[in-house]
């Protein structure tokens, strides 16, 4: 876990935050060595935090190494485009009522109260 972002992730984050219809607005959190966002959405829907990981492979070592302050309720965003994550970790943040996945992934989940139960389309 950590810093290790480009800051040009972090801008496409900010980007598609300030784009999308259900974020009323967004603010980073001061967390020593970590990136999190905590997100105020529109149409009643819970405010939640969004870790920016910048781990290239997202395991169940990284996900039992989050940060204190994600909740049932927040988002773990593996950030890097050739970053992946495995279903063993998906299926433990889930079932702890936290999401984990891509961009395409949270701006989906986004429209949801629990953004844990997202399931992107199949294509």
């Amino acid at each position: 876990m950590g810093k290790d972002i480009h800051y040009s992730l972090i801008s496409f984050f900010e980007e598609r935050m300030n784009g999308h219809d259900k974020v009323e607005a967004y603010s980073r959190i001061d967390v020593a060595d970590e990136i999190l966002y905590e997100i105020d959405r529109s149409a009643g829907l819970p405010t939640l935090t969004v870790h920016l990981s910048d781990a290239y492979i997202y395991t169940l070592n990284e996900y039992y190494s989050k940060p204190d302050i994600l909740k049932k309720g927040d988002f773990i965003l593996v950030t890097k485009p050739e970053a992946s994550y495995n279903s063993v970790a998906d299926n433990v943040a889930r079932s702890e009522g936290i999401g984990l996945g891509p961009i395409g992934k949270l701006m989906g989940a986004l429209n949801k109260r629990d953004v844990s139960t997202y399931v992107v389309p199949e294509k």
